[in-house]
């Protein structure tokens, strides 16, 4: 088989087994990059000896640059910092004293525990600061964790590989070349100035020239892929090795709803362009995960041995979670249960396997440091991987992590205030609306957005309706209202008790009742409201207002059985109600509280949330 040959069908052979081990990993729920590094082991040298590297030469160089530049734009601009701005602070601190933290304890662990020398021990630190948004993202989305939850893991993923890869080529030139201390610092805050400026700056003129109505889909699609290239090049070639950093940071501009620089400018064809990326992404992992792992020798691990394993477990157990709980303990802007929860999801992926390759190349005069730098990554990626695939599961539910994924059909005013009280409340929304505008809005707000008919099937499902834990409809046309709930039930088969629909016309409620689904009627709300204003004054002088919350559960915690009120310890919270079986009391602290009484309380948001789940 001639050269030009074997290059197709190994490429062909990569990108059928790669999609292979997507569809089969959403189907089974286990990380692809699992699968397609058994791939990779068993076609590499170590198995079959069909995909073989070397045969590529420099160009698997080239093949791993192009893929991690599309697989960290398409994880930046899903980034809207706009959304997340109660959690500004946390997020630089996670990202900046996080990886530093990171970075010096598993030098020294390596250092010391696993006796490398400094220098690899560095070059590992920094490559393996870096947590992978190709494995995140999925195992987040999957496990349905909560909103601000799984966007700070993601903004940390895509920004840690930045940085990583900047790190990395700082300490690979400073350490294994010998530059001086001064230098090597100075060449480090330059490439960080540099990728972090040129990175904003072409965001800028992207969405500038994203936001005229005459470019069309594919024209803006290949224009954004041409156009991150040529930044990823500048920025590279004004400061060697920040153009992933420059990347990340145009992909962050442009993703960004809300900004007080590009305030008035509206990016159109966004979401085109997310999905092209996604698509682009999905191949490249399979191509570079098959490659990278022939490069994968038994001996390799063998030249790490058992210390390499107790490293591993440091970095997953010891150093991640001192990293995690200082950056948002400096913060205090998660709960500890939030924080201990992001400290033990920490998966390495594609970055770092990308990394460990290609200093692997230019280290061949030293074979031991090439098999210790490929086999700890590796098994870096193992380890972090499968336990974030398991733990993520079983530990989002027991500690509170999973969100209410909630579906709001229409983005008016009802639908958007509903929408922003779920998104602080730390839910996952997805509103579906005809209207563009009512789309941007609802990205503003925090939640995800679906441009369509809420009516067609196809629209439904692309919103996740079978997902949903509640389907809100909240449109001002009742036919519509009324043919959503319907398709729900019938297609999605949703219970009644999962869909809350809003009746414009009072005389339409019987219909809705009789379909079996829960709904109200506005304007007969209004009246009753405003007829009990004037008979019964008192019953409404107090006011809930946007930052309080009425919560409604059923007591289940045997901790609580056969105790009084007072012995409940709620912060800012007070308990307003029990009903027990047909009787309903409105309790003072000496009530005794039984199994099965269902409790309303009204607080703060997260003080009401935190006393509804130590009820129930």
């Amino acid at each position: 088989m001639d050269l030009e040959t074997y290059y197709i069908a190994t490429l062909t052979l990569i990108l059928v087994v790669g999609m292979g081990a997507q569809v089969f990993g959403r189907l089974t729920r286990i990380p692809s990059i699992l699968i397609l590094l058994l791939i990779g082991i068993l076609a590499g040298p170590a198995g079959f000896n069909f995909v073989r590297p070397e045969l590529f030469g420099e160009g698997i160089r080239a093949i791993v640059a192009i893929a991690v530049v599309i697989i960290v734009f398409e994880g930046s601009i899903n980034i809207n910092i706009g959304a997340l701005g109660a959690l500004s602070r946390g997020m630089l601190l996670l990202v900046g004293l996080g990886s530093l933290i990171t970075f010096v304890g598993f030098t020294l662990t390596a250092h010391y525990v696993a006796q490398l020398s400094w220098p690899i021990s560095a070059l590992l630190g920094s490559i393996l600061t870096a947590t992978g948004p190709t494995v995140i993202t999925p195992l987040v989305r999957q496990s349905h964790i909560k909103h601000r939850v799984a966007k700070l893991l993601e903004f940390e993923g895509v920004f840690n590989d930045a940085i990583s890869i900047i790190l990395a080529a700082t300490v690979f030139e400073w350490v294994l070349f010998e530059s001086g201390l001064h230098g090597g610092l100075f060449s480090l805050i330059f490439r960080l100035l540099s990728g972090l400026g040129i990175g904003v700056a072409g965001g800028l003129v992207l969405r500038y020239v994203l936001s005229s109505e005459s470019l069309k889909k594919q024209t803006a699609k290949l224009f954004t892929l041409a156009f991150i290239f040529m930044l990823y090049t500048i920025s590279d070639l004004l400061a060697s090795s920040s153009g992933l950093l420059a990347v990340a940071s145009c992909g962050l501009m442009v993703g960004v709803s809300t900004c007080t620089l590009v305030r008035s400018v509206d990016v159109h064809h966004k979401e085109s362009i997310r999905e092209f990326k996604e698509d682009l992404t999905v191949i490249l992992i399979a191509v570079i995960f098959i490659l990278l792992a022939a490069y994968f020798r038994p001996e390799h691990l063998v030249v790490i041995g058992w210390r390499g394993v107790v490293v591993v477990l440091m970095l997953m157990f010891v150093i991640r979670p001192i990293a995690v709980l200082t950056s948002t303990y400096a913060s205090h802007e998660l709960s500890l249960k939030e924080s201990l929860f992001i400290s033990l999801t920490g998966p390495r992926g594609v970055v770092p396997a990308s990394m460990a390759v290609y200093f692997a190349m230019r280290l061949t005069n030293n074979p031991m440091a090439t098999s210790i730098m490929v086999g700890m990554v590796f098994l870096t990626v193992i380890f972090t991987v499968v336990f974030a695939s398991v733990f993520t599961r079983l530990a989002a539910s027991r500690m509170g992590m999973v969100s209410m994924e909630m579906c709001i059909v229409g983005g008016g005013s009802i639908g958007r205030i509903l929408a922003e009280r779920f998104v602080k409340r730390g839910e996952r929304v997805v509103v579906i609306d005809s209207e563009e505008e009512n789309c941007r809005i609802a990205k503003q707000l925090g939640a995800e957005a679906v441009h369509g008919d809420a009516a067609e099937v196809r629209v439904l499902k692309k919103a996740g309706i079978q997902r949903a834990k509640y389907l809100i409809v909240t449109t001002n046309l009742d036919n519509t209202n009324l043919l959503v709930c319907q398709l729900a039930k019938s297609k999605f088969g949703l219970d009644g008790d999962r869909i809350v629909a809003r009746v414009n016309n009072p005389e339409n409620l019987k219909a809705f009742k009789d379909m079996g689904v829960r709904a109200m009627s506005p304007a007969l709300s209004t009246v009753i409201t405003i007829e009990n204003l004037i008979d019964r004054p008192d019953l409404l002088s107090t006011e809930v207002s946007m930052e309080l919350d009425i919560v409604e559960r059923r007591l289940s915690n045997p901790e609580l059985f056969d105790k009084p009120i007072r012995e409940l310890a709620l912060d800012e919270c007070l308990v307003i109600l029990v009903k027990r079986g047909e009787e309903s009391y409105v309790p003072k602290g000496d009530f005794v509280l039984k199994e099965g009484d269902y409790i309303t309380l009204i607080g703060k948001g997260r003080n009401v949330r935190e006393a509804a789940a130590l009820i129930g």
